[in-house]
């Protein structure tokens, strides 16, 4: 199989002096090409995400605020990000959305950030990564009023339900599923995985995060994704390298990459 991590975290601050090998053993296990969020909440995880991005053929970049730190998102933040966006290897806005369950900023900050992240991928013209949890009719207000189709999109790291999923599918997004499928208690989230047509599904590791099964609880990188690939084929009832192949070709196609 070869594969496209369409979303990971490749920081210094969780691999340290490792960041190259973790790259190096997810080539190694078929997964060629990866998108590195910088997003973790500061414009630094920005300039990281694009100096590492530019460091690597196969690798590539998105920039924005994660809606924890929307907080902190002031006008000299938007003013960075939007000219990071003019980088060749910088192909989307984000993440940013709505994150209901922590809070971490307030609702209100959050939903001012999130539109303006769209309204400012409307100008670059780059598609938008959406982290959405807990906040699925907030988020939906917002996708609509600030017209989010415009540009497209994706709702990363998908962890809801099928309604939702559709009606994302209705203004053209894209569903992307993380390691979570793999896990025991989300036979929901397979069943909505085996709904979402097959030209508008992606595949990530949120790495760090979210370690597939039999891997739960370590630290994720992009290596380990081979084995969600492997349930989504088995939920798709579809041989792992065809899938493989269409996965890599809607997420080269999302990103605008050759």
């Amino acid at each position: 199989m070869k594969l496209f991590d369409s979303h990971a975290h490749l920081t210094k601050a969780t691999y340290g002096d490792a960041v190259g090998a973790v790259i190096e053993r997810a080539a190694a296990a078929g997964v060629e090409t990866i998108t590195t969020i910088g997003s973790l909440g500061s414009l630094e995880a920005c300039q990281e995400a694009v100096d590492l991005a530019g460091a690597y053929t196969n690798l590539w970049a998105t920039v924005g605020i994660h809606p924890h730190h929307a907080e902190r998102c002031d006008e000299q933040a938007f003013q960075v990000i939007e000219a990071h966006c003019a980088h060749a290897k910088v192909r989307a806005v984000g993440e940013t959305g709505l994150d209901f369950h922590y809070m971490k900023s307030p609702k209100a900050t959050q939903i001012e950030v999130f539109a303006r992240f769209i309204d400012l991928a409307k100008r670059v013209r780059l598609p938008i990564i959406v982290h959405n949890r807990e906040s699925d009719g907030a988020c939906l207000e917002v996708l609509r009023s600030e017209a989010a189709h415009e540009v497209g999109g994706v709702i990363h790291c998908f962890s809801t339900s099928w309604s939702m999923a559709s009606q994302c599918l209705d203004i053209g997004f894209m569903i992307s599923f993380s390691g979570m499928l793999t896990f025991k208690g989300a036979q929901e989230l397979r069943e909505v995985a085996q709904k979402v047509p097959l030209e508008r599904l992606m595949l990530e590791t949120d790495c760090p995060y979210l370690a597939p099964t039999p891997h739960r609880g370590k630290t994720n990188e992009p290596a380990l994704m081979v084995q969600t690939a492997l349930q989504l084929a088995q939920v798709r009832g579809m041989a792992p390298d065809a899938l493989a192949e269409v996965l890599t070709a809607n997420t080269k196609r999302f990103y605008g990459i050759e």
